[in-house]
């Protein structure tokens, strides 16, 4: 019984979900839908200016070492996500 009522639970709210996205403001659901991805890269950005700062204390080639790294980790990325 308690699968029964969690699923239809989760059906309402994943149709609620999209009746908001389908039918509400496109604005206001592109701001909604777009908010935490945007908190997220305001976060990541804080980190590597952050990290940048603190690697600059150390002098001018210790700045350029992430910028020699940087392509071989998203290429890492680009194939995992892949």
């Amino acid at each position: 019984m308690p699968d029964e009522t969690s699923d239809a639970q989760e059906t309402y709210t994943i149709g609620k979900y999209r009746d908001k996205i389908v039918n509400g403001p496109i604005i206001r659901t592109l701001l909604w839908l777009g908010a935490p991805p945007l908190l997220n890269q305001l976060i990541v950005v804080a980190y590597h200016v952050a990290d940048t700062y603190w690697l600059s204390l150390y002098g001018e080639v210790t700045v350029a070492v992430p910028r020699q790294t940087w392509p071989v980790i998203m290429l890492f990325q680009a194939l995992i996500n892949a």
